[in-house]
């Protein structure tokens, strides 16, 4: 199964016994995410390490690890599906599409491969184009 992956799931990766870290290397999963990851990777990675208990070294062998197994994917492969996020959101108030904005690269991504978007935001379940799947109904779709 394709599932797009947001950054909050993957950023869980970090944590011991998480359940991204569980199942990301199943056979049966195809784990892709936007290349706008690696930046906020990038920008969190501070905070991570400190959340989860890792120093520097250790943190970056995570990281080199997670980066080998997960599909990035470049922004020219979704890009044109960008526009239609904005139409998306119509529907919600003004601090919703703010919220939204934040993750179109994903929904973008989820629209163009037309798979699951894997995320726990509540924002998210409130638009109707793409299917979110969040990680309790994938532990029960997996079971």
């Amino acid at each position: 199964m394709k599932l797009i992956v947001d950054s909050n799931i993957i950023f869980t990766f970090f944590w011991e016994e998480s359940v991204f870290s569980m199942i990301y290397l199943r056979n049966d999963l195809y784990l892709c995410t936007p290349e706008v990851f690696i930046e906020e990777l990038n920008k969190y990675e501070e905070e991570i390490q400190s959340k989860a208990k890792l120093n520097k070294q250790e943190f970056l062998e995570r990281k080199k690890e997670l980066l080998n197994n997960l599909v990035i994917v470049p922004i020219e492969k979704y890009k044109e599906n960008l526009r239609v996020i904005s139409e998306i959101s119509n529907s919600l108030s003004e601090k919703e599409k703010m919220e939204l904005k934040n993750d179109a690269d994903f929904l973008a991504l989820a629209l163009k491969e037309n798979c699951l978007l894997w995320s726990n935001d509540k924002l998210l379940k409130k638009q109707k184009s793409v299917e979110i799947i969040t990680t309790r109904e994938l532990i029960s779709l997996l079971s």
